[in-house]
């Protein structure tokens, strides 16, 4: 099945009117976006407003939407053109990001900037009471930080330490995906996981790829291996997100390691407490977490559930913004 969208600017502030489906078929998805988008064309005033498409994961601004001259055919044409030429540019954006990647420290995904673990740890924990009644999460004593900070040999940064004072893990099964797709990992765990993905990975590297991989020193540079500076903080099905503990600016930066494209994904918060103010704000005003997951408790735990819809209304209303 494939996946459709098409939306537009309403009238109110932030506002997007927007249609979606599945349907079977490139082919069939654009004739559904041709007939959606040709009744979202005009507005109320008359006006013909932007229209953004969503074919699969592309999203694009289509202007054949303005254009009346255009038969339905020609439509269908536009948007197949606009989508093709959006899918090369993400691709072309992947192939530079890699190669920026390699030279230049990549800046985080997410702007929140940095603030305080304590209080943004209690904003957390002040819901978790309300939707959760009798939830205890309780961190490491400082002595048994220490001590896990020198198995690693790392400097770790004021908030990883700060955070573990807080969260030593968090056992209640109902609240394993507190953070979305990762679970925190209590110390042992960090620890267990920081010291069999340096082993597994330079193992790999030696066997596969003549040695060990000269890591580029400074944090935010794509290392494309575990190395003993990714700290693990969170993980699931060895997936971690790792403070980087590597000397620059992007030190303390909050990085996801996959563990099959290693840390690819980069850097996505410039440090622990930008991703706990993230998800604070998430749970509290029910703003979307992590490009577009919102949380649920329906089942009796705290889950996330994705808005297919998210991205391409932050296309619309960001273009919004800049249209006089």
């Amino acid at each position: 099945m494939t996946y459709w969208a098409v939306a537009r600017p309403g009238s109110g502030s932030g506002e997007v009117l927007l249609r979606d489906g599945y349907v079977v078929g490139d082919d069939a998805a654009i004739a559904q976006i041709a007939e959606e988008g040709v009744q979202l064309a005009v507005s109320e005033d008359g006006s013909r407003p932007m229209i953004w498409v969503s074919l699969g994961s592309a999203h694009a601004r289509v202007p054949g939407f303005g254009d009346q001259s255009l038969d339905r055919a020609e439509l269908e044409a536009d948007i197949r053109r606009c989508v093709t030429e959006e899918e090369n540019a993400q691709r072309r954006a992947a192939v530079e990001a890699m190669i920026e990647g390699s030279s230049h420290a990549r800046s985080a995904v997410h702007s929140t900037t940095a603030g305080s673990v304590r209080d943004q740890w209690s904003r957390i924990s002040d819901w978790l009471r309300v939707h959760f009644p009798g939830t205890t999460i309780t961190g490491a004593d400082r002595d048994s930080v220490d001590a896990a900070m020198a198995k690693t040999g790392q400097s770790w940064p004021a908030e990883l330490i700060e955070l573990y004072t807080l969260v030593d893990g968090v056992s209640d099964d109902r609240l394993l995906g507190l953070l979305h797709r990762f679970a925190f990992l209590t110390l042992d765990d960090a620890i267990w996981h920081w010291e069999s993905s340096t082993r597994i990975w330079d193992e790999s590297a030696r066997l596969y790829g003549g040695g060990p991989v000269d890591a580029p020193a400074e944090a935010g540079f794509q290392a494309d291996t575990f190395i003993p500076a990714f700290v693990p903080f969170a993980g699931l099905d060895s997936n971690f997100l790792c403070v980087d503990t590597r000397p620059g600016p992007m030190h303390g930066c909050v990085t996801e390691f996959d563990k099959t494209g290693a840390d690819e994904p980069g850097p996505q918060w410039v440090s622990i407490s930008a991703m706990l103010t993230d998800l604070a704000d998430s749970l509290t005003t029910s703003k979307a977490f992590h490009d577009g997951w919102y949380w649920t408790t329906d089942n009796g735990a705290l889950e996330w559930e994705p808005d297919r819809t998210w991205r391409l209304r932050q296309c619309v209303l960001q273009a919004n913004s800049h249209t006089p």
